[in-house]
C-alpha cells in the first residue's frame, strides 16, 4: 500500500513538472528627458526639438504620438485631449522613427528622438500645449513561457506661445481696488474698521 502511494505521488509531480509553464515578471523603466520644453517661435518658423528615450528595464515595443492638452488648474494639472492634427506639424528627423509606428527600444538603451515643427505663416498669435505621448507595449515572451504584461504612457509636455515680434510679456493693469466696509464711523465716510483677526476683502478688477 506504501508503495502504491508513492508511487501515485511521484507521478503526480511528474505531470506538474511536465505541464508548469515559466512565468516572468516584466520589469519597466523608461524615462524621457526634458520633461517640460517652453519656447516661443515666429509664425512660419521651424523649430527643432530634441528628446531623449532611455530604457533601463526589460525590451518596450514604444509608438510615439502627439496629443494636446489642456491647463486643468494653476497648480500644474493638465488634461490630455485628442490626439493632435494641426495647424503645427511635427515631424521626427530619423528615416528609421515615425509617429504611430512601434519601434523597439532594447534594455539599457538611449533613443535620441529630433523633431522639427512646422510652424504656418497665418496661425493665431496664442499659446499652445501639447504632449509628446510615448505608449509602450510588452515584448513578445519566447515559446512555452508566459509573461506579465502591463503597458505605460510617458509624456513630454510642449508650451509653445506664437509670437510676430518674439515678445510674450504682457502689461496689465488694475482699474478697480475696492476693500468692502466692515464698520462704518458716522462722521468717517471713508474709513473702515476691521477686526485684526479677521480676513480684509479686497476686490481687483
Amino acid at each position: 500500500m506504501k508503495n502504491t502511494t508513492l508511487t501515485y505521488i511521484i507521478v503526480l509531480l511528474l505531470l506538474l513538472l511536465i505541464a508548469t509553464k515559466v512565468t516572468y515578471a516584466e520589469t519597466s523603466d523608461l524615462s524621457v528627458f526634458p520633461s517640460v520644453i517652453k519656447l516661443v517661435a515666429k509664425p512660419g518658423s521651424q523649430p527643432e526639438l530634441k528628446f531623449t528615450l532611455e530604457n533601463k528595464g526589460d525590451p518596450q515595443i514604444v509608438k510615439l504620438r502627439i496629443y494636446e492638452f489642456q491647463p486643468v488648474n494653476t497648480s500644474g494639472h493638465i488634461k490630455l485631449g485628442s490626439i493632435y492634427t494641426g495647424p503645427v506639424e511635427f515631424k521626427i528627423e530619423d528615416a528609421l522613427l515615425l509617429f504611430n509606428n512601434p519601434f523597439l527600444l532594447k534594455s539599457n538603451y538611449q533613443q535620441e528622438v529630433n523633431i522639427k515643427m512646422s510652424i504656418p505663416e497665418k496661425i493665431l498669435e496664442k499659446d499652445y500645449y501639447f504632449t509628446l505621448l510615448a505608449e509602450t507595449s510588452p515584448f513578445p515572451a519566447p515559446d512555452g513561457e508566459t509573461t506579465v504584461k502591463f503597458s505605460t504612457q510617458l509624456g513630454t509636455n510642449i508650451l509653445l506661445s506664437i509670437s510676430k515680434d518674439g515678445r510674450t510679456e504682457k502689461k496689465a493693469s488694475i482699474p478697480l481696488f475696492v476693500v468692502p466696509r466692515n464698520i462704518r464711523l458716522p462722521f468717517f465716510k471713508n474709513i473702515s474698521i476691521y477686526d485684526s483677526f479677521d480676513n480684509i476683502p479686497v476686490i481687483l478688477m
